[in-house]
């Protein structure tokens, strides 16, 4: 007989501790706003700051051609880039985001894709004039009169 009164005092104890959770996240329903934490980048404040160490000699260094930063997913590499960029206004930036592909097979196609579109973003911060016979074509605002001329005629 004691086993079986331990037995209900602890679902007994159990359904009060839930009955007790629920009410607490219906109080606290509207309060949860500030547990979102957003994932896009931000710039970083803290002291430690080696990655930007890190990139700055990067940078610095005549034989480094390329630099690559990887990471799963939300690790921070977008926040390491803007904070960098917020503290060296020396450099120019472009900057070019792959993320609007669609996930295709790894192929010469594919390639050729992401070689086009990080072509078109970077010609697309360039004026029409500096490359005048480039393939990729913007669309030009027209001035209210060769809008007026056009209509007319």
């Amino acid at each position: 007989m004691k086993e079986s009164m331990r037995t209900r005092i602890s679902n007994l104890l159990i359904y009060i501790i839930q009955v007790l959770h629920h009410v607490y996240r219906a109080l606290n329903r509207h309060n949860n706003q500030d547990d979102i934490t957003p994932l896009t980048p931000f710039i970083i404040k803290e002291d430690n700051k080696v990655y930007l160490n890190k990139i700055k000699s990067a940078i610095e260094n005549a034989n480094i051609k390329n630099i690559a930063i990887t990471g799963i997913y939300g690790s921070g590499k977008s926040s390491i880039l803007k904070t960098f960029q917020s503290e060296h206004k020396e450099y120019s930036y472009l900057n070019i985001s792959l993320a609007s592909f669609k996930d295709c097979q790894k192929s010469k196609l594919h390639d050729s894709l992401i070689e086009t579109s990080i072509l078109q973003q970077m010609f697309y911060h360039v004026k029409n004039e500096i490359i005048p016979d480039s393939r990729f074509k913007r669309i030009k605002p027209q001035s209210t009169f060769n809008l007026l001329f056009k209509s007319l005629f």
